[in-house]
């Protein structure tokens, strides 16, 4: 959501081109960086295009809450599991 003018005008995306809203089954790829002490999130989506779009969010919250969110979501990742889970 961007708020656009003075008058605080909901409009698209303009970064994107629409809005921030993926289908958790168009994510091919995802991975939380670093595992250990995650920092970024990177995931990819095949739903703004066939080929794919990748994204980047901060993880400005609890990163094993949020890998157990991701892993339910859109199921595992090659190297997404914290660094606590692989023994």
């Amino acid at each position: 959501r961007v708020l656009v003018g003075d008058e605080g005008e909901d409009s698209e995306n303009a970064f994107v081109g629409g809005a921030n809203r993926w289908a958790f089954a168009s994510f091919v790829n995802w991975e939380l960086w670093w595992p250990g002490f995650p920092v970024l999130v990177y995931f990819k989506e095949t739903q703004t295009k066939p080929e794919g779009q990748i994204h980047f969010f901060p993880v400005l919250f609890n990163g094993r809450e949020l890998y157990e969110a991701m892993l339910e979501r859109c199921g595992p990742s090659e190297t997404s599991m914290p660094a606590s889970g692989r023994e």
